[in-house]
């Protein structure tokens, strides 16, 4: 018989993976523990009296860190966001894996697709909140410290819808690339491991490579840090480097 992906979906099928996972999840104390920290740092890095820079390419623009500006600035650091993506990770995907085996008795007998679509999905669904989160509070902390800045108009909703749609696209791809690494390497430690390298090593590497040799700064158009970091004023990217930006993701989905 034909298997379809409709057919893994039905009820009583890949749901009840889900449901069994975001269940095990609301019981845990780690996923909870995880979103006050993202909510503290979100506070701490948004709530001040500061200025900050956005790098467009073709230097650097200064402004007040206020509720107008706040949410594209905290996005154009992916670091500390890709940490805290690991966690969510983690908590849903790689805490079934024990000694290389799952050790969740729902999925025994299950297909091994259905069983990756149930962890990517839900995966994803938390990587959605945490942009989301993230663009929100960072809005929110920054207007009551600094006030809003600005005007909340339909040209600042637009702004922020785009950034988040474009955000989102490339921590999807994130969370796929992590995803696959649970499944590949069947154990916790290692993905944490794999995951920091994939985040971090490239960006390392082109910036040494860079260093030595300023023709390979184009590098930088094709590393996922760099590309996230710009993805957050997507107003002030060329409507090349926004398709290669997006490009780039697609092809870690």
């Amino acid at each position: 018989m034909k298997i379809t992906l409709f057919r893994w979906c039905e009820e009583g099928d890949m749901t009840n993976i889900l449901k069994a996972d975001f269940y095990r999840l609301l019981r845990g104390k780690g996923i909870y523990v995880t979103t006050v920290l993202l909510v503290f740092v979100i506070f701490i890095a948004a709530a001040g009296d500061s200025i900050f820079g956005i790098n467009t390419g073709d230097g650097d623009i200064f402004a007040s860190l206020t509720g107008a500006t706040a949410p594209f600035w905290v996005m154009s650091a992916p670091d500390t966001l890709r940490g805290f993506l690991l966690p969510f990770i983690i908590f849903v995907a790689a805490a079934d894996f024990t000694s290389f085996t799952v050790k969740n008795t729902l999925s025994s007998g299950e297909p091994r697709a259905k069983y990756y679509l149930s962890k990517l999905a839900l995966s994803c669904a938390f990587t959605t909140f945490l942009v989301f989160i993230s663009i929100v509070l960072s809005t929110v902390f920054a207007t009551i410290g600094s006030g809003f800045g600005g005007e909340f108009n339909s040209d600042f909703v637009l702004r922020l819808l785009q950034m988040f749609g474009a955000q989102t696209f490339m921590y999807i791809a994130l969370t796929c690339v992590g995803i696959f690494f649970v499944f590949a390497t069947k154990n916790a430690a290692a993905v944490i491991g794999a995951f920091l390298a994939f985040c971090f090593v490239p960006t390392m590497l082109i910036a040494i490579l860079a260093a030595g040799n300023e023709s390979l700064a184009f590098l930088f158009n094709f590393d996922m840090a760099m590309n996230m970091s710009r993805l957050a004023n997507p107003e002030t990217m060329a409507a090349i480097d926004i398709a290669r930006a997006l490009a780039l993701g697609g092809v870690y989905i």
